[in-house]
Order: C-alpha cells, then structure tokens, then sequence
C-alpha cells in the first residue's frame, strides 16, 4: 500500500471528525444516515467506497423478483450515476460500488462518499 493512499483516507477521515476511526491497513468503514460505507485501497491506487443495499431473501422467487427489479434500475440508472450495482460474494446482498480515482484529494473522496450514500438511500427505496 502506498504512503500517499493511506494519507488521503486518514485527512479524509480526519476533515470528517472521524477522530476515533483510524484507518487500518488501507481500509476504513464509516456510517452516514444509516448508511456503512467501506473504504478500501485498491492495489491500482485507487480508492474504492461500497455499501449494502438490501439483504437478498433466502426464498429463491422473492430473491430472484428483486434480483430482477435491482437489474432494471440499474439499467435506467447507468446513464445518470457513477456507481455500479454489485453482489456479495456469497450472493447474500446487494450492493453499491463506485471508485475514485488515484490522483483524488479528500474533496473528491467526501463526493463520492456523498453521491454513494445517496444512492443507496435511492436504491433502498426503489427496491
């Protein structure tokens, strides 16, 4: 991990009177209205923030029904958000994903922070 990473995610955390948390290993998880948001560096240099929308139920039509309509909103919101739709690894959650790039100030990482969190308050209500 490099220095310079690991410094934008502790000045970010540190604006954001995150004085507590401390960034452990090139990740950082933070909560906004009710949202989790996790950070975590990239080995590209990249930040990634992600975020769970909705558990997925363990009946499989109810899964499926809501695979199906998070497919179709992720489909009419391609276009106007830069967040990406994304499972957990063992397929028991949705989730939201966005990157922000290597060359990012902590200005740009609070936005995408932001963008994200309103996303998934979109996304909780669209599902």
């Amino acid at each position: 991990m490099t220095q310079r990473r690991q410094s934008l995610i502790d000045h970010w955390a540190t604006e954001q009177g995150l004085t507590e948390q401390k960034p452990a290993q090139g990740k950082l998880t933070v909560t906004f209205d009710q949202v989790r948001v996790h950070l975590s560096e990239l080995p590209n240099l990249r930040i990634v923030a992600q975020a769970r929308i909705v558990d997925l139920p363990l009946n499989e039509r109810d899964r499926e029904r809501l695979v199906e309509r998070a497919l179709r909103t992720a489909t009419g919101r391609m276009r106007d958000s830069g967040v990406a739709l994304t499972a957990h690894p063992q397929a028991s959650a949705l989730w939201l994903q966005t990157q922000v790039p290597d060359n990012a100030d902590t200005a740009a990482l609070s936005q995408a922070v932001e963008n994200l969190v309103n996303e998934v308050e979109f996304w909780r209500m669209a599902l």
